[in-house]
């Protein structure tokens, strides 16, 4: 699982930030009060912890929907910490990369009461410049084939910050993520497997089939795409990740980006099942594999 999430790390739009030692003072620390808990519910793998007050503990929760991305999406949920519903910042410490949201996604009934709902991953934010010692011992993979840098990060992880999003800066007492990486990684290949899908499909740059009348439903599926996802005006990427049996029908599917909507979901996918039409790629075998439908979205009037 170690490609997937190194490539993700070098997608561009991420705030680089160090906190300054004020907003850190300013911060109240949680510290845990459970151990880390993995659960995998049909092809999607959570994992949370409760921290701060026992009576009214706040929980952190790392949800992967789609197993080729080397992010999750992360949930909070306070019994104490009231939120603000403006925008916001996070990031793991120390030299993580920081996200900044114009404002705080709210999740669905079934997320357990999650308040704030966004999607971020745990990457390295200091890369050494290319061409130097420290760049090529950061490549260099160890003897389980991790690459050195992203595994050394992960282990000198201390806190999570949230700043903004609640009534005072949280900072989660984390403590070392590569565990937390390695139990999610195994959830995923236990979930893929369980769906017939061999787990090394996610090092692969593109499916194994292939989608003929893309172009058709991504424009159907469009006009039911719901305005949360224009709120700050500009166009964006969607994406549904769907499961293919070894027939080439679809056995599952999901819409995989925030906000969440479940009409949206349900009638993406309904279409998909129902009219969409894939074939297996030449020289590829007949066998379950994954297909991601990301689509081109613009906001309503624009010229497409």
């Amino acid at each position: 699982m170690a490609g997937r999430s190194v490539v993700l790390a070098l997608f561009a739009g991420w705030l680089w930030v160090v906190p300054a030692a004020a907003e850190l003072v300013n911060a109240i620390r949680l510290n845990p009060i459970t151990e880390w808990q993995t659960e995998r519910v049909g092809d999607t793998c959570t994992i949370s912890r409760s921290f701060g007050d026992r009576e009214r503990p706040t929980t952190l929760v790392l949800r992967n929907r789609d197993p080729w991305d080397g992010g999750f999406d992360v949930g909070i949920f306070s019994q104490r910490y009231a939120p603000t519903g403006t925008a916001f910042r996070a990031g793991w410490l120390p030299d993580g990369r920081f996200v900044t949201r114009a404002n705080a996604a709210t999740g669905n009934p079934q997320d357990g009461g999650i308040q704030v709902l966004f999607h971020h991953g745990l990457w390295d934010a200091k890369l050494p410049q290319e061409g130097s010692p420290e760049y090529a011992a950061y490549w260099q993979r160890d003897e389980q084939g991790e690459i050195v840098g992203p595994i050394t990060f992960k282990r000198s992880v201390q806190t999570f910050l949230v700043d903004g999003a609640f009534e005072r800066p949280l900072l989660f007492a984390t403590g070392p993520m590569d565990g937390v990486i390695a139990a999610r990684d195994n959830c995923i290949a236990e979930m893929l497997e369980a769906m017939g899908v061999d787990p090394a499909d996610e090092n692969r740059s593109d499916s194994r089939a292939e989608m003929t009348n893309r172009t058709e439903l991504s424009r159907h599926i469009l006009t039911r795409a719901p305005r949360a996802l224009f709120a700050d005006g500009k166009a964006t990427f969607i994406s549904f990740l769907l499961y293919l049996d070894g027939k080439g029908k679809v056995s599952s599917c999901r819409y995989v980006d925030l906000p969440h909507d479940a009409a949206f979901e349900q009638f993406g996918c309904d279409v998909l099942k129902e009219r969409g039409k894939f074939r297996f790629r030449k020289g590829e075998a007949a066998q379950p594999t994954f297909f991601k439908m990301t689509i081109h979205a613009v906001p309503p009037g624009w010229a497409r």
